[in-house]
């Protein structure tokens, strides 16, 4: 089957974010028993599901400003990025999203994100770091594991490759998600 845009389905999921039937959560504590070892067996139901997901943290870790520095066009060097909760749009449970991604495997995404090696690993992670929110990578780990709420919706297969790609970019757009700011190259 091709893939065609579908208007209707990325207005209706980008408008219904985060609290409508589309979207479903969990609390990324929730991923660890009690000798804080990961499992994953909360959202063993993503597996091999296509889909779109946001990565949201409490206003109140980001009061400060914050800093990361985004590769500039060569001939310039680096370019500070700088923003602060006051930034981004607040969700009402005072939250704001500070990453939005698509897989076409969500189980296996969020479990990458939680591994602080590997070249598409930890994304949110590098970032607390980046921004000095977090002081390295164990800590920012936990950070993930204590603050984070993951937001997801499942888009099924091929045909809506397109339909999670503009979904993802509205969203991170619409929240203006500052862990989804891309460098020049």
């Amino acid at each position: 089957m091709p893939t065609t845009i579908n208007h209707t389905l990325i207005e209706e999921t980008v408008n219904s974010f985060p609290r409508k039937s589309h979207w479903k959560f969990f609390e990324v504590f929730n991923l660890r028993n009690e000798k804080k070892r990961t499992s994953y067996k909360l959202i063993s139901h993503l597996k091999r599901q296509a889909g779109v997901y946001a990565w949201l943290f409490p206003d109140n870790l980001l009061n400060q400003s914050l800093r990361i520095k985004l590769h500039g066009p060569r001939t310039s060097g680096n370019v500070d990025f700088l923003f602060s909760s006051r930034d981004l749009p607040r969700l009402a449970d005072k939250r704001v999203v500070m990453y939005v991604g698509r897989a076409s495997d969500l189980y296996k995404r969020i479990q990458q994100h939680l591994r602080p090696s590997g070249r598409t690993s930890f994304q949110v992670g590098k970032g607390l770091v980046y921004c000095r929110i977090a002081k390295n990578k164990n800590e920012a780990r936990e950070m993930l594991f204590k603050h984070a709420r993951i937001y997801y919706t499942i888009l099924y297969g091929k045909e809506n490759t397109v339909n999670r790609d503009l979904i993802e970019a509205a969203l991170y757009s619409k929240y203006r998600a500052p862990f989804n700011v891309k460098s020049e190259h």
